[in-house]
């Protein structure tokens, strides 16, 4: 037995009275359409939903290859430090050649200041 059927198999529509097979079948029917438009309605918002989020991910993604693309790679970057470490290297002796020069231009205007103020080399 039917839930919408009574004890006899008779089908009654909402205000009790007796319902033809036919006008149950095409409620039935009416309904199943219905049914199908809802879930076709659903599935379309749902897709458009999901077409937006792929588009913003595929934007996303999109700034990540440009961002990677404008970097630096790992062997131009320790090919410059390799670079500029020598010319650093360089640097630093050609201070210290200078500053040595300098010490002994230092102590030699000292002497020379002492010899000329006392007399005595």
């Amino acid at each position: 037995m039917n839930k919408d059927s009574d004890a006899n198999g008779n089908y009654h529509g909402s205000d009790g009275r007796f319902v033809s097979l036919r006008d149950y079948f095409e409620r039935v029917f009416q309904d199943h359409a219905r049914e199908h438009r809802q879930l076709a309605e659903g599935i379309r918002i749902a897709s458009v939903a999901q077409d937006k989020r792929l588009d913003a991910m595929n934007e996303f993604r999109s700034a990540l290859v440009d961002q990677t693309n404008r970097g630096v790679t790992r062997e131009l970057f320790d090919a410059r430090v390799d670079v500029l470490s020598t010319a650093i290297g360089v640097l630093e002796k050609r201070m210290a050649y200078y500053a040595g020069g300098a010490a002994v231009v230092g102590a030699l205007l000292g002497y020379l200041a002492r010899v000329i103020t006392t007399g005595n080399a």
